[in-house]
């Protein structure tokens, strides 16, 4: 009796958490489109299962461990971040946006960086996230998905 051969390699599994909001409560619609921009990304490249984005929402500001999370959605990784908006502060980059991806299963830390961008760049660092994201799960990331 044959039996069906199981692939060489899985998909990683991924959940961009709702990035929170570190700025005015003004800017909660920039948050929540960058959060669903990069999720976007992601979703787009073929090595990547990505949890969409409504699906995760219900987690913004919950309680719940990143554990907890990870188990319910059933991911093997999780993005997390926050967005300032720090026009305040009079600099060229006013949108600061502070990245974790780590593995759920032992919490250890796969990435983490600090993006300053202006409005004008900002597909570009998004784009640029997705890709470091992608490059960390070792999912390469082919022409036509840059």
């Amino acid at each position: 009796m044959a039996t069906e051969r199981q692939p060489t390699y899985a998909k990683a599994r991924v959940a961009v958490l709702p990035f929170e909001n570190l700025g005015l409560p003004e800017d909660d619609d920039l948050v929540t489109g960058i959060t669903e921009a990069i999720t976007a990304r992601l979703a787009g490249l073929e090595g990547l299962i990505v949890i969409p984005h409504q699906s995760v929402r219900p987690y913004k500001d919950s309680n719940k461990s990143a554990g907890q999370i990870s188990q319910e959605l059933g991911v093997a990784y999780l993005l997390i971040g926050s967005v300032q908006n720090v026009i305040s502060e009079r600099t060229d980059h006013p949108i600061r946006i502070a990245l974790q991806l780590f593995r759920a299963s032992d919490k250890r830390h796969l990435w983490a960086e600090i993006y300053e961008s202006d409005l004008v760049e900002l597909s570009r660092v998004e784009s640029d996230i997705a890709g470091k994201v992608a490059a960390q799960l070792g999912v390469a990331v082919r022409g036509p998905e840059r």
